[in-house]
């Protein structure tokens, strides 16, 4: 769980140059990184080491570490070693980018989480103030619909009580109808003057 800079360390030498590395003894080398040794109570005898290239870019380093007890690593090592080394690196890749995946995932589901509060929280707010237009609009004494042309799109309870209809039987039907049970519109009906271009006063 330790991390050298770049440069430092066999690991770090090998991944600044990109090249292979063979140490037969680590203890004598000017390199070597001694606080991995001191923190773990273990002695570094031979080490080999290998850059992970993917792309011809460094992606890091593929390590093998003997103790000071055992016969240092030979060339055929450092070679098995290289071999192995694009394999390890195409897991690692493949690693990193399902890691990558996942958290972008992660994060569009956190997003589409948030999105779904807000529009619910929106939806509320718009009901809520629905709800209260709605009591406004019913508490008006005076009778008041909204039409379209001749047809009733919204009414109050006070033009409902004036027409003696209930309130949701009133849209879709026309003013006409409800007011002089009339089929077509009242002679000198002021919404037949502002259809043929006149202007709709109120008086």
């Amino acid at each position: 769980q330790q991390r050298l800079r770049p440069g430092e360390g066999i690991a770090g030498q090998v991944a600044q140059r990109a090249e292979p590395l063979l140490v037969a003894d680590a203890q004598k080398h000017p390199g070597l990184a001694r606080q991995f040794d001191e923190s773990t109570g273990f002695t570094t005898g031979s080490i080999i080491a290998v850059p992970l290239l993917l792309s011809g870019d460094v992606m890091g380093v593929l390590e093998a570490v003997r103790g000071s007890g055992r016969p240092p690593f030979g060339a055929e090592h450092l070679h098995r070693l290289q071999l192995l080394a694009p394999h390890v690196i195409i897991a690692v890749h493949h690693a990193q980018m399902t890691a990558r995946l996942r958290e972008s995932q992660a994060a569009v589901e956190r997003a589409n989480a948030d999105l779904e509060r807000k529009v619910e929280e929106r939806t509320t707010q718009i009901a809520h103030a629905k709800r209260e237009w709605e009591r406004t609009f019913d508490a008006i004494s005076d009778p008041i619909a909204l039409q379209d042309g001749f047809v009733i799109r919204r009414a109050n309870l006070a033009y409902a009580r004036a027409v003696g209809v209930p309130v949701t039987q009133l849209n879709g039907r026309t003013c006409h109808q409800l007011l002089a049970g009339r089929e077509t519109p009242c002679p000198g009906c002021p919404l037949l003057a502002a259809k043929a271009g006149g202007t709709l006063s109120a008086e």
